[in-house]
């Protein structure tokens, strides 16, 4: 009769605290902080700056490898590097972007949305400077026909890319 009675307590136990927690109201926690300002257009960043080099690649935030290229440190970009870019552009990227990288290499047509116009930095769709077009290509573009290069490309070979792909971009747009 007394184990009856205590496992009769043990489920009324049971059945309040699960009562408790379903009426208990839940608290949201708030997103993590970023590690730099939101940003608006037209703002840049002071030389010497912490955000110098990113003012756009907020907008990558959330994506694969956001935090992993905020870790980088951009190496300088030299003509050595621009042409081992340029190579390795010839070989991976002008199939889709075409041989300007201008968004219209013969495979590109067949992909929906098209490749973008590296030259132009507002068809970029998560920034335009070197840590974005890094993530975009290291990481690769979710939703489109850009793939992730992590594995063909080493980090170098990828900073090389970028610095060829920003050697592209019209003055006028930097």
């Amino acid at each position: 009769m007394r184990q009856r009675w205590l496992e009769l307590m043990l489920v009324i136990c049971v059945v309040a605290m699960a009562t408790i927690l379903i009426k208990r109201p839940r608290v949201e926690s708030p997103p993590p902080a970023t590690p730099f300002p939101r940003l608006t257009p037209g703002w840049s960043a002071s030389p010497g700056s912490p955000f110098e080099g990113q003012e756009d690649y907020w907008k990558a935030e959330g994506q694969r490898g956001f935090q992993n290229v905020l870790r980088l440190k951009i190496p300088e970009s030299t003509p050595v590097s621009v042409e081992r870019g340029r190579k390795l552009a010839e070989a991976s990227c002008t199939p889709c972007h075409g041989p300007l990288l201008a968004g219209n290499g013969h495979f590109g047509k067949t992909l929906d949305p098209p490749p973008g116009d590296l030259t132009r930095p507002e068809a970029y769709k998560y920034g335009h400077r070197e840590r974005a077009v890094y993530r975009s290509t290291f990481y690769g573009i979710e939703g489109t026909g850009m793939a992730p290069y992590e594995n063909p490309f080493t980090i170098q070979q990828t900073w090389d890319l970028v610095h060829y792909v920003r050697s592209l971009q019209k003055p006028e747009h930097l």
